[in-house]
């Protein structure tokens, strides 16, 4: 399907362009910020966005989409327009203070004493889709600030894109104190109108080795071999903060799995810690009642050959993967090579 630019659609090349070189965005965290327009969303919901090839609007994915998960807080919802609820929704950069509220495991307790109570996103994925692309495509519109809040405008010409408040949508770190500015414009958006395909999407960037290896799991095998070179950790430049319990790591062996937490997180528990194997169809379970999620944990079990390990804090998955001892992967690898 031919994508219609707006007549401006060089001028928007040419400001995001200049962002690009602007000498106070030159530091590993933001460098390439002004490439890409960024998605989040919770991992359960990436495998219906590669396979219909498209993201739908909340409102639509609420409607269409068997177990969308919404990490948006209804209470904040309330308060936006209707046409942004069917919109697709990015942001100009990673690190918004929506995502700082709702970004990891939140304990039930500490979660109920939050600032936002019903806003959660277990584990996080980025999507990031070209940013010219996305802002030159005719029906895009941006704004200046959080669109919760009734003093957000929306805009779509280059003009209106040169004249926005980059400084404070792009800054990082402590902000004036008393002054909410900086809070506003860093949640300023871009809005597209019901579904947004995914031809100009770039890279998912994950947390860590764990939950990639989670996303590779859940996704089809067909999906992933499309995506997989597009699917990165994030390590140099960060994308999350990381400031609530999280696998790092997971090591599998035939007896026995090897769990590594991080190491220094807020609110690390407790929670329930529920590890499950299915081996055909047998199910074994282990539960852990005042779990701290910060650093190892191991558990031990009859060795099996091939089994498909799941891990969940409370009742939120954190950990998915399946295990193949290595004699057995080279069989598997040979036979399907096989003619």
């Amino acid at each position: 399907m031919s994508v219609v630019l707006k007549p401006d659609a060089k001028q928007i090349e040419a400001q995001m362009q200049s962002l690009q070189l602007c000498h106070w965005l030159q530091d590993d965290m933001r460098c390439i910020w002004p490439w890409y327009l960024f998605h989040e969303t919770e991992i359960r919901n990436v495998s219906s966005i590669l396979e219909s090839g498209c993201i739908l609007s909340r409102e639509r994915a609420e409607a269409q989409v068997d177990g969308f998960w919404s990490s948006g807080s209804p209470r904040v919802l309330d308060h936006t327009g209707a046409n942004i609820k069917d919109s697709v929704r990015l942001y100009f950069r990673p690190r918004t203070p929506t995502q700082y509220h709702n970004e990891g495991v939140w304990p039930k307790d500490a979660l109920r004493r939050s600032r936002f109570p019903d806003a959660h996103c277990p584990i996080p994925v980025f999507l990031l889709f070209d940013a010219v692309t996305v802002l030159s495509m005719r029906g895009t519109q941006f704004s200046n600030g959080n669109l919760a809040r009734s003093d957000a405008k929306l805009y779509q010409t280059a003009r209106d894109l040169e004249r926005l408040p980059w400084q404070m949508i792009y800054h990082i770190g402590p902000h004036p104190r008393g002054d909410d500015r900086y809070r506003f414009h860093r949640c300023a958006e871009v809005v597209v109108p019901a579904k947004l395909d995914l031809g100009a999407l770039e890279y998912m960037i994950c947390r860590s080795q764990a939950e990639l290896d989670t996303l590779t799991c859940l996704l089809p095998p067909t999906i992933w071999r499309r995506w997989k070179r597009r699917t990165l950790v994030s390590r140099r430049i960060n994308y999350f903060f990381r400031e609530r319990a999280h696998l790092v790591g997971v090591e599998l062996s035939r007896d026995r799995c090897f769990l590594r937490f991080a190491p220094s997180t807020r609110n690390a528990g407790p929670f329930v810690r529920t590890i499950t194997r299915e081996v055909g169809s047998m199910r074994e379970e282990w539960g852990k009642k005042g779990f701290c999620a910060s650093g190892c944990d191991t558990q031990d079990f009859a060795p099996q050959d091939n089994y498909l390990l799941s891990v969940k804090l409370d009742e939120h998955l954190v950990y998915r993967n399946r295990f193949i001892a290595p004699d057995q992967e080279a069989a598997l690898l040979h036979k399907s090579s096989s003619p």
